[in-house]
């Protein structure tokens, strides 16, 4: 089934891990405005299933997001350009785990605003990786 977007009011909610579940369907929006949600996790590895559909969310309005793993599922699109755009401290470690989607373009060169990223864009479309984010020093643990 899908995600219902009441999973928004959750206001206290820290860690969410939905993985190897049946969901299909686009993640819903509401996920994008939880403030104290620190993990979120909803990985389709060991499915075959298409999983989760459409676009990635920014998550620019869940300031204390730092770990995003969405492994495994059918997301189209770009990697946003305001990806964690709402985090509070940006050097923090940022944990991104995008592996087996549909995601096209480029790494958001905005992403480069962190100190500390680790992240996995296996088996996707992307493009391009810009020249600053090559460059960065302490990503991908160093």
């Amino acid at each position: 089934g899908t995600i219902p977007g009441e999973i928004g009011s959750l206001e206290k909610l820290e860690v969410m891990n939905l993985s190897e579940n049946l969901f299909i369907g686009e993640l819903p929006q509401t996920l994008n405005t939880m403030k104290n949600l620190r993990t979120l996790s909803i990985d389709s590895f060991t499915r075959n299933t298409a999983g989760l559909s459409g676009p990635l969310l920014a998550f620019g309005q869940a300031p204390s997001l730092r770990e995003l793993f969405l492994g495994s599922n059918s997301l189209t699109g770009t990697i946003p350009q305001g990806l964690f755009f709402g985090a509070s401290d940006k050097d923090d470690v940022f944990k991104i785990g995008l592996r087996s989607n549909q995601l096209t373009g480029a790494v958001p060169e905005a992403l480069s605003r962190f100190s500390h990223v680790d992240v996995d864009i296996t088996d996707n479309m992307i493009e391009s990786v810009p020249q600053s984010i090559c460059e960065m020093k302490n990503w991908m643990e160093g």
